[in-house]
């Protein structure tokens, strides 16, 4: 009985050298990961350097993936992990997702609290600020806690922006973009009384009111700083919003009236008189007439009857 024993002794240990190592399939598995490994669909141990060949990704919460030997083995292959590995147990393991899906209503929680930090700062007085998403969130597995980044630090502007979301759950990273609308309000002015054309906007002359800006025009004139002390460039009927194409800024230089004309080159500054051939506002570009051999030079006003001469 002995010598029976010990050859049936050296005989599985000669099997076992021969073949290397066993891959045993169960017949189900529960994994919980973002990949399906070969560990996991192996009731007996195997070779540590083999256990984290994956063999497929993991899918929904309660997703089911049937594993056969076949599809094992091909990944050994491509893996040079073949040699001398024998397959026992089950022909096929059915893989079972344990994972999670983050909820749709707790995606958009956390996705307008990150979005919300981009809106511009409130003006005082004016309506709360909001986000609003456009079309229904991508659907995210996780295996883990998750956190949630934007890949912008730019600062959201009112109605429409597409802005990029990275998702992170442990070492999955998953990316995708979000079209979302922000309603952002600012001060709109509308004209009390006839207003004529070259006449000074003054602050008795107009209302104002809250607007969101995502729904309004965008040549409507947003602030008081853009109404107040600029000039009507038309008529303009009692009752009418005003926007910006309807404002000029008054002029500090008149076409007509004499200028001084300002040069510097080389920490030289060198100034000359003109006749301004127009009438123009802070930073705008004017012709005048040089009193210096009368041609018409170009001018950058810079201040009452000052311009910075172009030569």
């Amino acid at each position: 009985m002995k010598l029976l024993a010990t050859i049936l002794s050296i005989l599985i240990l000669n099997a076992s050298s021969a073949f290397g190592w066993t891959v045993e399939l169960q017949q189900s598995a529960t994994v919980s990961s973002l990949n399906i490994k070969l560990a996991d669909v192996c009731s007996n141990d195997i070779p540590e350097e083999y256990a984290d060949i994956i063999l497929a990704g993991n899918g929904a919460p309660g997703n089911k993936t049937c594993i056969s030997r076949q599809q094992i083995l091909r990944k050994l292959v491509f893996a040079n992990a073949s040699a001398k590995v024998r397959f026992t147990g089950n022909d096929y393991c059915t893989v079972t997702s344990a994972g999670s899906q983050i909820s749709e209503n707790k995606l958009q929680k956390v996705l307008i609290k990150e979005l919300s930090k981009l809106l511009p700062g409130k003006k005082p007085g004016a309506p709360e600020s909001s986000i609003e998403l456009v079309g229904k969130l991508p659907e995210v597995t996780i295996s883990s806690g998750w956190n949630l980044t934007l890949d912008t630090s730019r600062t959201l502007t009112p109605g429409r922006n597409l802005v990029r979301v990275r998702l992170n759950s442990g070492q999955q990273n998953t990316r995708f973009t979000v079209t979302v609308t922000c309603h952002i309000w600012g001060e709109t002015a509308s004209i009390n009384s006839l207003t004529h054309e070259g006449q000074l906007i003054e602050p008795h002359m107009v209302s104002w009111s809250w607007s969101d800006l995502s729904e309004t025009d965008k040549a409507i004139a947003i602030g008081r700083e853009s109404v107040i002390g600029m000039v009507a460039a038309k008529r303009l009927t009692e009752g009418l919003t005003i926007r910006e194409p309807d404002l000029n800024a008054v002029p500090l230089v008149r076409q007509g009236e004499p200028v001084e004309m300002k040069i510097e080159r080389s920490g030289i500054a060198v100034s000359a008189t003109g006749v301004a051939r127009r009438d123009g506002a802070l930073n705008q570009i004017v012709p005048v007439r040089s009193d210096i051999d009368g041609r018409i030079v170009s001018g950058r006003v810079i201040g009452p009857g000052l311009v910075a001469w172009r030569r």
